[in-house]
């Protein structure tokens, strides 16, 4: 008997569970708090948000993380458009070469090698 006690107080405190998670999605979901947990996390929220110090602690960490997020944008934008360049180049390159220009002309015109132009041309399957 213990052990059914036992096995039904396990589904009591199961379905407590689910309830409480069931409460911790509809308050995030911007309903009113419902269950002890919840509540619980209602007073914290309160009390970080009375918190002026607290308040501005996360308000720096928001900013921070903004101004990351720009320069991690603001990088990616120039490794985008170095990218396109350089494609730019290379495709450049091979129309130079499909025309037969002379690689010294080339190299003059692009401040490219004359070995980067050869590999150019060797990834590129052109024989130069």
């Amino acid at each position: 008997m213990s052990e059914m006690c036992h096995s039904q107080d396990l589904t009591i405190e199961t379905s407590m569970n689910l309830s409480e998670h069931f409460y911790f999605l509809q308050y995030i979901n911007g309903h009113a708090p419902q269950g002890s947990f919840v509540n619980a996390i209602n007073e914290e929220v309160a009390k970080v948000k009375e918190n002026k110090e607290m308040e501005r602690s996360y308000m720096t960490y928001a900013m921070e993380i903004e101004r990351r997020e720009r320069i991690a944008r603001n990088l990616g934008l120039e490794e985008g458009i170095k990218q396109g360049v350089q494609k730019e180049q290379i495709r450049f390159i091979l129309a130079l070469l499909e025309k037969h220009v002379s690689l010294e002309t080339i190299v003059a015109a692009s401040d490219l090698s004359a070995e980067t132009i050869k590999a150019i041309a060797h990834r590129n399957g052109m024989d130069i």
